[in-house]
């Protein structure tokens, strides 16, 4: 018995291990990255990556609050320019955004105030939305979809997430910032 709780204890951390060595690969990945349209792709990327996702979004807002940019992993093209189209008051975006909170589902269709996809969307069964703030201004969202292996997303996941949407957060808050000065510097 004491052998058997020892080999599990080891196989947990040494996937623990590889989770790690996966993590700090994308986060270097993701440091050395200028560009902040590079860098918010690489974000939903890795985060789709490590967290077994097949679908993810990363929506940010600019100072009027209108979508600034979207940023998806594993969508055809026809799905994500309706996913671009998308307003930041619609559907799975508005979800997020009212929660303003982590919300994870193994069935979005089945979640109290889920609106449902917009037209041209795949449909997804397990999912997990975080919203991107810097203090306390909403600035877009992140959301995965579709765990691999029809598994619902873990604590884990979410943990996850939350360190790519804080990421995300840097980058978004970052950029507004740079174009504020911008601004300020052609008035």
């Amino acid at each position: 018995m004491a052998m058997k709780i020892e080999e599990s204890l080891s196989l947990e951390n040494e996937s623990l291990k590889t989770m790690l060595a996966k993590l700090s690969e994308a986060s270097a990945t993701i440091a050395d990255l200028l560009e902040t349209r590079s860098v918010l792709q690489e974000v939903v990327n890795s985060a789709c990556m490590l967290a077994g996702a097949r679908y993810g979004v990363i929506l940010s807002l600019d100072p009027k609050r209108n979508v600034s940019s979207v940023f998806s992993s594993g969508f055809t093209e026809e799905q994500q320019n309706v996913i671009a189209g998308m307003s930041h008051d619609s559907g799975v975006f508005s979800f997020i955004r009212v929660s303003g909170r982590p919300s994870r589902h193994r069935n979005i269709a089945t979640a109290t105030g889920f609106p449902g996809f917009p037209e041209g969307h795949p449909w997804v069964n397990t999912f997990l939305g975080i919203p991107i703030y810097r203090r306390s201004e909403y600035l877009g969202c992140l959301y995965l979809a579709e765990k691999e292996g029809s598994q619902e997303f873990t604590e884990e996941d979410e943990r996850l997430a939350a360190l790519f949407a804080a990421q995300a957060s840097i980058i978004i808050s970052s950029d507004l910032r740079y174009e504020d000065e911008r601004r300020s510097r052609a008035d």
